[in-house]
């Protein structure tokens, strides 16, 4: 069964040009198999998504979208709530810069 590591490195693979969608999908339909019994939760979900994702671009034009709705799958973009006040950025990217 997958963990969340495994998965992740799947899909830096996967973005880095690594792997190929094909490469991808063959992966994914590995890892649902047994995933059912998954003990590792978040795991267990992002399979299914992932799963799921691939099946709604099956037929798109472009491999970008499928790039782009991968990564925010696995790395969600922060909401408002999650995102660093302003003046503890500031200070971050002030001392990221010395």
């Amino acid at each position: 069964m997958v963990n969340e590591n495994e998965i992740f490195d799947v899909v830096i693979r996967y973005l880095a040009g690594d792997l190929v969608l094909e490469d991808l999908e063959d992966w994914s339909a590995e890892a649902s198999i047994d995933n059912y019994n998954n003990p590792d939760k978040k795991a267990q979900a992002l399979v299914y998504s992932m799963r799921g994702l691939l099946a709604e671009h099956e037929n798109d034009e472009s491999e970008e979208s499928v790039k782009t709705a991968i990564l925010e799958l696995v790395w969600p973009p922060l909401s408002a709530s999650d995102q660093l006040p302003a003046q503890s950025a500031t200070a971050h990217c002030t001392l990221a810069a010395a």
